[in-house]
This record gives structure tokens, sequence and C-alpha cells, in this order.
């Protein structure tokens, strides 16, 4: 499995080196989340990131596992100002951003993700928190 530190410290990195993005953050499910997002600034694009899970594969002498994650880039925004259409146009380029800076990491030899770049999947989403939208990014990273 993927280490969560390792994890975490990808995606704030990247976070950090991206224009537009305001923070990197995981995605939980408690208390707590609904109270960090409410505290959110409106027009903060935030980058969230699932925990992996995982799946083996191989045998006993040759074990791997795929671990599937996701991240979003999303907006809190304002649906009496803007339309969810709007956010994803607005959001659009740094999500594309983000796989290019994915890609180019992979290349480099950088990466503590092994991307799977057959796996990538690009989604819109609409009314995630009710009041963020933007786009989802699913792939599969391999782990031995």
């Amino acid at each position: 499995m993927i280490s969560l530190t390792a994890y975490k410290k990808y995606w704030e990195d990247l976070a950090r080196c991206v224009y537009g993005i305001s923070e990197a953050m995981p995605v939980t499910v408690d208390e707590e989340m609904g109270k960090r997002l409410n505290n959110l600034k409106k027009d903060s694009v935030i980058l969230f990131y699932l925990p992996p899970t995982s799946s083996g594969e191989g045998n006993i002498d040759n074990f791997s596992e795929n671990n599937l994650c996701v991240i979003f880039i999303m907006k809190k925004y304002d649906p009496q100002r803007e339309t969810t259409f709007d956010v994803l146009a607005e959001t659009q380029p740094i999500i594309e951003t983000i796989k290019r800076s994915m890609l180019d990491d992979m290349n480099a030899g950088c990466s503590p993700l092994r991307i799977d770049i057959t796996t990538l999947q690009t989604i819109p989403e609409t009314e995630f928190y009710r009041s963020f939208a933007g786009w989802s990014v699913g792939f599969t990273v391999k782990s031995t």
C-alpha cells in the first residue's frame, strides 16, 4: 500500500506549485470535515485527496498492489453568483496542470507514485458538499 505520509506530502507539495490552488486537504468522513469545509473562504480552490484503497495481485513470490487513488480540484462557490458550468470552466486549466505535473514527475523519475496512465479518468463534479464544484481524477498506482 502507498505510504499515507508520502501521499499527503506529494499532494501538499504539488498544490503549492500550481497557481490557483489555495491548499491541499484529505477527504475524511467525520464531523471535523464539515467544520473545515465551512471555514473555507468562498472562491477557494482546494486539492482534495482521498486515502487510496488497494487490492493485491500476483503470488507469494511476486506480490504487488493496485492502489485506487482519487483527487479533486474543487472551488467553493456561491450558486447565486456562478453556475457549476462556470466553475468547471474556471477549474479545468488547474486540473489539466495537475495531470501534466503528475506525468512530468513520473517522466523525471521523481514521483513516489507509479501511475498507470491508462487508468487516468477525469470526471466533472458538481454539488460536492453542496457549495463545491470542479473535477475529480481517478487513477491506479502500483506498489510493492
